[in-house]
């Protein structure tokens, strides 16, 4: 997506939206910074909502939060701060 189509999603979408559903890369952009584990995703997901949508899905399935785990699928959504 261009810089210029991510700021127009940014400032005049999200604000309207009723929920926001994005995958991590997606988050990270949105959030400004790189996911890495559950609270990465808490902050994001709080980041986001800051621009007015609530609520937030975030899917994670790239993510191995769990090492027994490693190819387990998990989304998170906020809801509330």
């Amino acid at each position: 997506m261009s810089d210029d189509a991510f700021l127009a999603l940014k400032n005049e979408l999200l604000p309207v939206a009723l929920v926001r559903n994005s995958k991590c890369s997606e988050a990270e952009r949105l959030a400004g910074f790189r996911i890495h584990n559950t609270s990465d995703i808490r902050r994001a997901a709080e980041a986001i909502r800051a621009v007015g949508v609530a609520p937030v899905l975030i899917k994670g399935g790239h993510l191995t939060i769990r090492r027994d785990r490693p190819k387990q699928s998990t989304s998170w959504i906020m809801t509330e701060t």
